[in-house]
């Protein structure tokens, strides 16, 4: 096996553990997995992934995520406009091209 069959390998076991994740974890309302810690099984399956940490990532470091993420620890049931929501998808694609703050 070639270094580039090797590559398109690893490629593919990644895109077929981001697909797993999405099937067995939580998401949030905002696309951010939610608990992954729940279980041994559920923890292997986020960390095997590269979507669901991308996902985790972006929303944390999204700051009006974060302020959501506070609202719900503290009980309080909270939501994100569409437009925060499609804020948080400009943020996205902003770090995937090289933008950002």
């Amino acid at each position: 096996m070639n270094y580039y069959e090797r590559i398109e390998l690893i490629a593919f076991f990644i895109l077929a553990k981001d697909e797993e994740a999405k099937q067995k974890l939580f998401f949030n309302r905002f696309g951010a997995p939610s608990r992954p810690h729940r279980n041994l099984d559920d923890l292997l399956i986020f960390l095997a992934g590269s979507a669901t940490l991308d996902q985790l990532a972006d929303f944390v470091s999204y700051n009006a995520g974060m302020d959501v993420n506070m609202d719900i620890q503290k009980g309080l049931d909270t939501w994100m406009s569409d437009e925060d929501q499609k804020m948080l998808q400009y943020y996205q694609k902003s770090l995937k091209s090289g933008g950002g703050h």
